[in-house]
């Protein structure tokens, strides 16, 4: 029961989360579309007949579809491959007529409405709730973990994993996880001295929002998260930086997938996502 009602949560959360992102990604290209004089016949949220919908005054149908998995904006003359002729008095508003910067503008707009959408977001959030950081500093060692074994400390500061730079402790889980090596080079500072350490970490399995995974783990804790609200202008910046870390992780697991050293695990459908 409880397996159940943890989808069913988790179903709607998704589907409230994507309709946001389609419509704010729509949006992007119908005020592009607006803004070059492109006339937009539909803006429909979901797929399918249509369940409730309205006419605004440039003509635009705004709708909403049975099947809440997508969107769509639909541009007067959109198909640049249809060779029927417009007429005249109407070319002007057609797509396929504008020029081809216009229309390169109308297509980015989308996916550019999303970052600004996501750097916006998290402005608010580190505006009003305030910014997570948590030192890469080990606050426990596990009897018998991975990190035990190797004779990690209270105290270490993790500075780089395989030389890549470890800015908080959430970067370690990051980079462990990401890459799925065996031996992992971590280099650390224990009373202002360097050390190096060759770690294996151990792979368990967890809940991951309702669906199995497994993980690496080294066996390590954290110390309190540090929380701290930025005016409106820095929270710009730091979620400019966020979103470009996400960004750049998207792109690094899906390079991993793709040369092979990546996992299935880290695939998944709409829960996963």
């Amino acid at each position: 029961m409880e397996f159940v009602n943890n989808t069913f949560i988790y179903f709607f959360a998704f589907i409230i989360v994507l309709t946001i992102i389609v419509f704010v990604h729509e949006f992007g290209h119908y005020f592009a579309a607006i803004i070059n004089k492109v006339k937009v016949e539909t803006f429909s949220i979901g797929f399918g007949k249509e369940i409730f919908g309205w006419t605004d005054k440039r003509g635009t149908r705004w709708k909403i579809g049975y099947l809440p998995l997508g969107g769509y904006v639909k541009m007067f003359g959109e198909d640049v491959f249809n060779k029927k002729k417009i007429p005249k008095n109407q070319a002007n508003y057609a797509f396929r007529e504008k020029k081809l910067h216009q229309r390169f503008i109308i297509v980015l707009a989308g996916p550019l409405a999303n970052f600004i959408f996501g750097i916006i977001g998290f402005a608010f959030i580190y505006s009003l709730i305030g910014k997570t950081f948590i030192p890469a500093v080990i606050n426990k060692v596990e009897n018998n973990s991975p990190a035990f074994m190797v004779g990690l400390l209270k105290d270490d500061k993790i500075i780089k994993i395989d030389n890549n730079k470890i800015e908080s402790f959430n970067d370690i889980g990051i980079f462990i996880n990401l890459y799925k090596k065996k031996t992992y080079s971590f280099e650390l500072i224990r009373n202002e001295k360097i050390l190096k350490k060759n770690i294996n970490p151990t792979f368990v399995i967890v809940d991951f929002y309702g669906q199995e995974r497994k993980v690496a783990r080294i066996g390590i804790t954290s110390y309190e998260p540090i929380i701290k609200k930025y005016p409106f202008y820095k929270s710009l910046y730091f979620g400019t930086e966020s979103t470009y870390q996400i960004c750049s992780l998207t792109l690094k697991a899906l390079y991993q997938m793709i040369i092979g050293k990546g996992s299935i695990d880290d695939l998944g459908g709409p829960v996963k996502i």
